[in-house]
């Protein structure tokens, strides 16, 4: 054994420690309003307008990552293209629940 590899841990460690920020989030800012202008820390005080652009911004940061696990791990063709599909599925799914929730909530006024 020739010790543990960064690209190995690096994945793992960044996945605890956005869920722990996640939930840390999630429970202090869990009551208020949406905050459409301004800066809030809690992705689900924000309007669905906001979510949508952070999505976009965030989708070729998810790309790059996904580049860098790939070529770090020794995956088979099958599973790479099993998780792509499930990274573009994911991300089209939110991007367009974002879209028309935001479009709803416009019309309402």
């Amino acid at each position: 054994m020739d010790g543990i590899n960064f690209f190995t841990f690096a994945p793992i460690l960044a996945g605890l420690l956005t869920g722990i920020i996640g939930i840390v989030f999630i429970k202090k800012d869990a009551a208020g309003e949406d905050v459409d202008k301004g800066f809030s820390k809690n992705y689900f005080r924000l309007p669905y307008r906001k979510r949508m652009i952070i999505n976009l911004v965030a989708y070729p940061l998810i790309i790059v990552t996904f580049f860098i696990i790939y070529l770090s791990f020794d995956l088979s063709p099958l599973l790479s293209l099993i998780a792509s599909l499930i990274l573009l599925i994911s991300f089209f799914t939110e991007l367009i629940y974002n879209y028309k929730r935001w479009k709803k909530y416009e019309r309402k006024g």
